[in-house]
């Protein structure tokens, strides 16, 4: 959806963002609580999780503003996400030693299917 102007009309010529804006554009359109760190993160060739990329100028990364709402959009969830430090997947460190010892067992043949 292009860009609109004061009075309504569409501006199909809104400027592209920078990874540096992402977050605060992300924040004050949606309210989703990213940060700049988060951003970087998730834009980076380890992880590649970033918003889809329009163009380039040099070596930086420029979004399109309708991309980046559908991509934080995406990332919304209706329940919590598990991850691998969710306290109810793992047992306490001051569990009894042959329970964190079967949940390392656990673990380590999960890693290797």
């Amino acid at each position: 959806m292009p860009e609109q102007t004061p009075n309504g009309e569409s501006r199909p010529d809104a400027p592209l963002l920078t990874q540096r804006e992402l977050a605060a554009f992300i924040r004050a359109q949606t309210g989703i609580p990213l940060t700049h760190s988060t951003i970087q993160k998730l834009c980076s060739p380890a992880i590649g999780d970033g918003p889809p990329t329009a163009m380039w100028y040099g070596r930086r990364p420029l979004y399109e503003r309708e991309a980046v709402l559908a991509w934080a959009k995406t990332r919304l969830s209706p329940e919590r996400r598990a991850t691998p430090h969710d306290p109810n997947k793992w047992p306490a460190f001051n569990a009894p030693a042959t329970e964190r010892k079967a949940a390392r067992k656990r673990s380590s043949k999960a890693v290797r299917r």
